[in-house]
Parts: C-alpha cells; structure tokens; sequence
C-alpha cells in the first residue's frame, strides 16, 4: 500500500490494521485522521497493499473568539446567528 502523510510517503506490502500502521510511523492517533482509497477509516479498519493511504494531521485551535469573530469578520456556519447579533454574517469591508 502507498501510504502518504504530508510530503512524506512510504510503501507496504503487508496487510494490516489501522493502529498497526500508526504506530509504525509513530504518529498518536488521535493527532490525525486516516483516510483509504477516499474515505476516513477507524483504528480498527484492516488496510489492504492495494489501498491508497492518506494520514492527515489535525490541528485544532483554542476554545476563545478570535478577533475577527469578536468583531463580526467571520462567518461561522455551525452556529447560526442570533437576532441582533453580527456573528455568523461577513461584515462589509468598506
């Protein structure tokens, strides 16, 4: 299998599940997420030779409003806006 985690790529040729190949390239679980042939896979998931493997790092940010959001900048989609309120809409720039 043709596995790839940013610029980096590997080649296996054996069988194996999904926590197996992660801790071959010493990579934490739950820093990244697998995806196989397209689709997002589970530690559990067996890979194949055949497969094509992406291992994407997650990068999660900080729990506090940016400025852009305190200031209304920033279309926040997953949260819809309140009445009155400029979070969740673009602000006009000019």
């Amino acid at each position: 299998m043709l596995v790839r985690m940013g610029k980096q790529a590997w080649e296996f040729s054996e069988r194996m599940q999904v926590q197996e190949l992660l801790r071959r390239l010493n990579v934490l679980p739950n820093m990244v997420v697998v995806v196989r042939n397209g689709e997002a896979v589970t530690e559990d998931e067996w890979l194949e030779p055949s497969d094509e493997v992406e291992v994407i790092r997650v990068i999660s940010g900080g729990g506090g409003d940016s400025d852009a959001e305190r200031e209304g900048g920033l279309e926040s989609p997953a949260l819809p806006a309140r009445a009155g309120s400029t979070r969740g809409r673009v602000r006009d720039a000019r």
